[in-house]
């Protein structure tokens, strides 16, 4: 028998809706069904590591492509996970051409806290103080992007005015395509997605080391209660479940601008490969290859990103709660694959 044919409006509408009835089951279903398919990635990849593939006539050009085949794949099922994560308070931007819906702050919420929403407001702010978290973040990056030899190094003021240096140097007709442009719009949507993405890092960091605080501070006077501290603080500190302890009034931010440049680094670094290719197949399916862009500047075709200032800053709010919800995906799935 042939499925019925249907329009690809209906297929979103109907997607829409399986989520809008039940958003909690919905996602249990999804984070499933994403357990299923990293079990199957494994096993795949334990059959082609095995004694016996790795002594049969399977080429090791053969090897190098599963391999390769493998991460698309892994990608892809975070990308899908970390959306899935976004659905019960978002539809999650399709195409760069209709205006995103809001909800990316509430999902920002549900996986960092209360005082996530500020901070990625100040982040993706153009004017204004850049905040302590912000700050720490694109410490960071200066390293990661090798615009610096040490973490540290170079302050952020320093670089952001060596960039408008060099912008400023450009033709005039030039700046005004690039403040506008599907390229810089796809730059500026990574960026927030790695801040939420450092931001549920570094949450997750703080609350492990106020926990552990806390034990050492009560088990140095009762020692032989270890076990009992441990379960009591882990429980206090994370209240009761993993989304626990985000309204903690701007404590983020302080732990994380006094983070030193080191450590900044590990927590704006993303922790597997697979990861770092999510964000780039996400931004690809929005904005399109950063390869295909480029050579549209090079041509003088700078394509233009048809979305009013509002519509640019929810994209980028999504952007940053697919970044924190592609953490979380990352950690499920490290625990199967």
């Amino acid at each position: 028998s042939q499925l019925p044919k249907c329009g690809r409006g209906q297929v979103i509408a109907r997607a829409a809706q399986s989520w809008g009835d039940d958003p909690d089951a919905a996602l249990s279903n999804a984070l499933r069904r994403a357990d299923t398919e990293w079990s199957i990635l494994q096993a795949l990849a334990d059959r082609d590591s095995s004694p016996v593939a790795e002594s049969s006539s399977y080429s090791k050009s053969s090897s190098q492509q599963a391999r390769l085949e493998r991460a698309q794949t892994a990608a892809e099922l975070l990308v899908s996970s970390a959306l899935d994560r976004l659905r019960p308070y978002v539809p999650p931007a399709q195409y760069i051409d209709i205006p995103p819906l809001r909800g990316g702050d509430e999902a920002l919420r549900s996986l960092v806290g209360d005082e996530a929403a500020p901070l990625v407001l100040n982040f993706l702010s153009e004017s204004g103080a850049i905040g302590g978290a912000g700050r720490a973040f694109w410490q960071a990056e200066l390293y990661l992007r090798n615009l610096a030899e040490d973490p540290g190094e170079t302050s952020v003021e320093e670089a952001a005015q060596d960039a408008g240096r060099e912008i400023q140097q450009q033709p005039d007709d030039l700046q005004s395509a690039l403040r506008g442009s599907v390229v810089l719009a796809r730059q500026n949507f990574l960026s927030a997605a790695r801040f939420g993405y450092f931001l549920r890092r570094g949450r997750e960091r703080w609350l492990l080391e106020r926990s552990l605080g806390a034990i050492s501070a009560e088990s140095a006077s009762e020692e032989d209660d270890f076990l009992r501290a441990l379960q009591s603080k882990a429980k206090e500190a994370l209240g009761g479940d993993d989304r626990a302890g985000r309204d903690s009034g701007g404590a983020l931010e302080d732990y994380l601008s006094q983070l030193s440049p080191e450590q900044g680094v590990e927590l704006a670094r993303v922790a597997t490969r697979e990861a770092a290719k999510a964000f780039e197949e996400r931004a690809s399916k929005l904005f399109g290859s950063e390869r295909h862009l480029l050579e549209g500047l090079e041509t003088g075709n700078i394509a233009q990103l048809q979305l009013s200032k509002e519509s640019r800053l929810l994209l980028n709010i999504e952007a940053a709660a697919f970044g924190a919800a592609l953490f979380e995906a990352e950690e499920a799935a490290a625990r199967l694959y």
